[in-house]
């Protein structure tokens, strides 16, 4: 996808670790136009420039200040342009950064499925590093589901991972999404899982200051 030129006299380049105070200035001018008050700090804007497979984007003026910033890893994209900025289209390049950069990493084993034209399925897999292929979504439209649609689209892209020289493939899933079984059925198995645990707060159990205390501690009341 080739992206439209930036409107005049703004230009755009990759940004370092020393933009971090920049981008966290142009963000919370964001937050604060939109909300009131900030809600991002700079320790975040510093891990997102420094997490491993994202991408991101920073627009600035004639100035040098930034106008613009656009970061993507994987399903997340953020896209946030200065209120002194708005209305200029650099919101509308921004998005055409993320949705460039996401197609670029479609990898060729990304199989769909068509039934009278329409499009019925879809296996959408990401490019990114190593020797393992990646399956970023299995897609079957509620009508087309049980006739084994989701099956053939995995196994072609499979095949297409193992021309590539790929030594395996690897998804994530939600247990209770049911389609646990269909994984394993072509031949995937449970590599690790993961526990959410709750607790339930309800009136009658014995509250939290009235449980006996480990010898030799003290509580201290939260103020």
């Amino acid at each position: 996808m080739t992206l439209p030129a930036l409107p005049h006299g703004y230009h755009s380049r990759p940004p370092t670790p020393a933009d971090a105070p920049a981008v966290h200035h142009l963000i919370t001018a964001c937050e604060t136009t939109l909300h009131g008050h900030a809600t991002t700090d700079l320790d975040r804007v510093t891990a997102d420039l420094g997490t491993p497979g994202a991408s991101s984007i920073l627009i600035h003026g004639d100035g040098g200040k930034p106008a613009g910033w656009g970061w993507v890893r994987g399903r997340r994209a953020t896209v946030h342009v200065h209120p002194a900025h708005t209305g200029r289209g650099l919101g509308s390049w921004l998005l055409d950064w993320t949705e460039a950069w996401g197609t670029d990493r479609l990898a060729q084993s990304s199989p769909l499925a068509f039934m009278n034209g329409q499009l019925v399925g879809a296996v959408l897999s990401l490019d990114v590093p190593g020797d393992e292929g990646y399956v970023e979504r299995v897609a079957v439209r509620r009508d087309q589901r049980g006739r084994g649609i989701a099956r053939l689209l995995l196994l072609d892209s499979f095949r297409t991972f193992q021309r590539q020289g790929r030594r395996g493939c690897v998804l994530w899933t939600h247990s209770d999404t049911g389609a646990l079984a269909l994984y394993e059925r072509v031949g995937m198995a449970v590599r690790r899982g993961s526990t959410v645990l709750s607790k339930t707060l309800s009136a009658g159990r014995t509250p939290v200051s009235n449980l006996p205390v480990p010898q030799g501690t003290s509580p201290v009341p939260r103020r």
